[in-house]
């Protein structure tokens, strides 16, 4: 039998063995509805009522021991084109593609591993893309940085395979403008 057989081989085998332990890992996917605060709601519009940011995210997610969780996150989020607050005549919109960690402290482990209320706290790192459009003379930028941002929030677990969050995020686009947003999700594992 040569390597590759053996290593294909191996691998078959490591799969079925993790699958006989359904609570050590699962892959899913988290939408998300954000409404921005500070610089955010400055560049996409405060006035008014606007939509949410919309968003979405990959989360594969880590059984450490009894209680505690940890979660490898890729994803995106975009807010709406409004007229940017501190420039006059001028629309900005917002969009990310973000790739971090997060960790998860479940609050009743005790009672059953698979379900209640957590804690949620994360790293990540953000590529971040600010548009602005001139109403005016029709000129449009962009501009795309890349930084670090955090989130921290509270969470239920509804079922094996079903959770609800509700998190802050907050972190720098640039020196000038700082992120900030409540978000509510729903992430579905399988």
């Amino acid at each position: 039998m040569n390597i590759g057989r053996s290593a294909l081989l191996l691998a078959f085998l490591s799969c079925l063995a993790r699958a006989q332990d359904p609570e050590a890992s699962s892959l899913g996917l988290q939408v998300r509805a954000s409404l921005p605060e500070a610089g955010l709601a400055e560049v996409v519009g405060s006035s008014g009522i606007k939509p949410p940011g919309l968003g979405a995210s990959l989360v594969v997610e880590v059984d450490l021991t009894e209680g505690y969780r940890v979660r490898g996150v890729m994803g995106g989020d975009r807010w709406d084109t409004g007229d940017w607050s501190a420039r006059p005549g001028i629309e900005g919109n917002v969009s990310d593609f973000h790739l971090g960690l997060e960790g998860v402290m479940m609050l009743r482990p005790d009672e059953s591993p698979s379900w209640g209320p957590y804690i949620v706290g994360g790293i990540a790192g953000y590529a971040w893309s600010v548009g602005s459009h001139d109403k005016v003379s029709g000129v449009s930028t962009t501009r795309r940085i890349l930084h670090v941002a955090g989130t921290f929030g509270i969470g239920f677990r509804l079922a094996k395979s079903l959770d609800i969050e509700l998190r802050g995020l907050g972190g720098r686009i640039d020196p000038d403008l700082f992120a900030a947003a409540v978000q509510l999700g729903v992430t579905y594992r399988y």
